[in-house]
This record gives structure tokens, C-alpha cells and sequence, in this order.
């Protein structure tokens, strides 16, 4: 299926390929998957509301950022019934290694990640983006966004 978008004097064609079938419910298509939901900070979480969505459908594993978290995570995280439910620091080396490692000795195979994780330093937060330090935009990158790109990779691992 192809969507069709007009614009006076263009005609094109919406270059995605469907995904999926529009008339089947969309949590169809994650029946019997196993994913994993990194992000989760307390029950506000954008990550959570994804983790209970998903959990109807899928299996999920969940990871929590390090031990001052780890309590206000487990008891959501044990809600979902998730079947993993791991630390993970993506600035400490060796932790995003060893969920894969672990999710593939569990699983044998990630068939999603939902990545919701991103930080600033405080003093980046305030005043305009422009003016933040080069150290804050580094961390904030590094944490935001290239954490994203090395999961992008994990399901087909």
C-alpha cells in the first residue's frame, strides 16, 4: 500500500514500505516477541507506558541505571513480569555488553528495543541551547543518542 501525497504542482508516493497489514491490530505483529525496554525511571516513565503496552503482546526485559534506581525500578519492572531485569549504565563500559550478552544466553535472540534513555548536565539545562558547554553536549550525545545507534543493532545480533 501506498499513500499518495499531493502538493500542488508534485504527485509522489509515500517511499516507506507498509509494515504491516492496516486492517490487523498493530500488537498482532509482536505476538510472541521479546523485547527490551531500557529507560524506565519510576512509573511516570515514558518507557513504563511503553513497557505496559507492549507487555499484552510481548515479552519484555527491562533495565534499570544503576543501584539508587534499582528500587524505584524492580517493583515496575516485576508488575510487567519482566522476564530480565538488568543494570544499565551506558557510561560505564562493559554494561550495554553485558545485557546483550545476557539477553542472548537467555533468549538466544532481542526482537526489539524501545531506547528512552537521554541526560544532560544540569548546567546545560539552563539558558539556551547554543550556550552549552562542549563537555555537556558530548555526554549529553554520547549518552542520548549514540547509546540509540549501538542498540540499534542489537535484534539483529
Amino acid at each position: 500500500m501506498s499513500i499518495a501525497v499531493e502538493q500542488p504542482g508534485h504527485h509522489a508516493i509515500d517511499p516507506l514500505a507498509e509494515v504491516w497489514d492496516p486492517d490487523s491490530r498493530v500488537g498482532d505483529m509482536l505476538r510472541g516477541m521479546r523485547g527490551l525496554v531500557v529507560g524506565i525511571a519510576n512509573q511516570d516513565s515514558i518507557a513504563y507506558g511503553c513497557a505496559v503496552t507492549l507487555r499484552a503482546f510481548a515479552e519484555v526485559a527491562v533495565t534499570y541505571l544503576n543501584e539508587k534506581a534499582e528500587p524505584h525500578v524492580r517493583p515496575l519492572a516485576e508488575q510487567l513480569d519482566a522476564s530480565l531485569i538488568l543494570p544499565l549504565n551506558v557510561e560505564q563500559p562493559g554494561q550495554m555488553e553485558a545485557v546483550v550478552e545476557r539477553i542472548g544466553r537467555e533468549w538466544g535472540k532481542l526482537d526489539f528495543v524501545i531506547h528512552s534513555i537521554a541526560f544532560a548536565p544540569r548546567d546545560d539545562l539552563h539558558g539556551r541551547v547554543v550556550d552549552c558547554s562542549l563537555a555537556g553536549f558530548q555526554q549529553a550525545m554520547a549518552i542520548s543518542r549514540h547509546s540509540f545507534i549501538a542498540m540499534a543493532a542489537w535484534p539483529s545480533r
